[in-house]
């Protein structure tokens, strides 16, 4: 059975929590694509990972960049059947007409707000996956949801 791992950030910190997701991704070599609710989060993120980390520099491009096969990390609000990641990172969207079984490594990341919508992907679209929940605390450690 796949496992997903599922993120509860707070509203304020939902960027840098995608932000260290893909890092991590990154680091372990996973060829990650960010999946994004729509073209402004899209250039959201992809605006916060160039200033992200003072210490390096996390390689990625968007929809808008050139050769989107050669970025490590692809930000897009959209999938096309022909893509090939490693690894995706859902970012506050549904999970409808994303196929999870192409993917080795299932993130989700949720506003934390926003706790009904993801109990409903839980109950529905999840329901076939072992899910990892984590909850992010005021003071923004991560808690593990049981």
């Amino acid at each position: 059975m796949k496992q997903i791992s599922l993120y509860l950030a707070l509203s304020d910190l939902l960027g840098k929590t995608v932000c260290s997701v893909a890092e991590k991704c990154y680091y372990g070599n996973l060829k990650t694509v960010i999946l994004t609710e729509d073209e402004g989060q899209q250039e959201f993120i992809n605006k916060l990972l160039w200033t992200y980390s003072k210490k390096q520099f996390i390689p990625h491009g968007s929809r808008l960049d050139p050769l989107p096969e050669k970025q490590p990390i692809y930000i897009t609000d959209s999938l096309s059947s022909h893509d090939n990641y490693d690894a995706i990172i859902i970012v506050n969207r549904s999970l409808k007409n994303v196929n999870l079984e192409l993917f080795n490594k299932i993130l989700i990341v949720f506003n934390g707000d926003d706790e009904s919508t993801a109990q409903k992907l839980l109950e529905s679209d999840l329901k076939d996956f072992e899910v990892k929940r984590y909850i992010q605390t005021q003071q923004g450690k991560w808690e593990n949801l049981v």
